[in-house]
C-alpha cells in the first residue's frame, strides 16, 4: 500500500492515498468500499460525516486541497447560487459544505460547470463565475475550434470540427448526441474502443 495519504477536506480525521484506500488518521483503520447494484463504480462510506463517494472523487478533493495550500488561492462563496458552491481564483468550483469538486466541461468552446440550484440543474460558465466572485476572467479556456482524429483498429477518421466527430460517433456507436458531446467535451482519450486525439487552435 502506497504511503502517499492526503487529508480529505470534507471529512476531517480521514485521509486517502493514490490507490483509493481511505483510513481513519487516529486509528489507522481502512474503510471498506461497497458497490451499489445500480452504480458501476464502488463507493466508500464515511459514517461520521454520512459521506458516500467514490475513491476517485475523494482523492481528487484531497489532491486539489493539498495543491491549494502551496498557492495563493482564495475560496469564496458564489452569491448567485446562495453560497451553496464556492470558487477559487483559479476557477475551481466545489460544494461549500461537502468540498466536492465539480467537474468542468465544454459549452460552446468555453469551460462551464453543472450546478444544482433550487432543485434544478443549471450550466454556469467558469468565466462568469470568476467575474462574479473574484472580479477576474480566466483566459485559459478551451478554444472554440478543435479538430479530432479517432482510431479504432485499422479504421482512421479525421474531423476538422469536433461536432462532426460527435455526429459520426453517435451514428456509429448508437449513443445520444448529448452524451457523446459531453464525453468529448471532457477530452476523453478513449470512447467505445476509439482512441481520440484533439488538436486545438486559437
Amino acid at each position: 500500500m502506497k504511503n502517499d495519504f492526503l487529508p480529505i477536506p470534507s471529512a476531517p480525521g480521514y485521509e486517502i492515498n493514490s490507490q483509493g484506500f481511505v483510513r481513519n488518521i487516529r486509528t489507522g483503520k481502512i474503510l471498506k468500499s461497497y458497490k451499489h447494484k445500480d452504480r458501476p463504480a464502488p463507493k466508500i462510506y464515511i459514517p461520521k460525516y454520512h459521506i458516500r463517494q467514490t475513491a476517485e472523487s475523494l482523492r481528487r478533493q484531497a489532491v486539489i486541497e493539498h495543491r491549494e495550500k502551496d498557492r495563493e488561492t482564495s475560496w469564496l462563496p458564489i452569491p448567485s447560487v446562495n453560497g451553496k458552491y464556492e470558487i477559487n481564483n483559479r476557477g475551481v468550483v466545489r460544494n461549500t459544505k461537502t468540498k466536492y469538486i465539480k467537474q468542468t466541461r465544454l459549452c460552446r468552446g468555453c469551460k462551464c460547470v453543472m450546478l444544482s440550484v433550487e432543485g434544478k440543474s443549471v450550466n454556469r460558465g467558469i468565466n462568469s463565475l470568476l467575474w462574479e466572485v473574484h472580479g477576474k476572467i480566466n483566459s485559459k479556456q478551451h478554444p472554440r475550434i478543435c479538430s479530432v482524429k479517432i482510431i479504432k483498429e485499422k479504421e482512421h477518421h479525421r474531423f476538422k470540427l469536433q461536432k462532426d466527430c460527435v455526429k459520426f460517433l453517435c451514428e456509429k456507436e448508437n449513443y445520444s448526441e448529448d452524451y457523446v458531446r459531453k464525453k468529448l467535451g471532457r477530452r476523453v482519450e478513449f470512447f467505445c474502443g476509439w482512441q481520440i486525439f484533439y488538436t486545438e487552435s486559437d
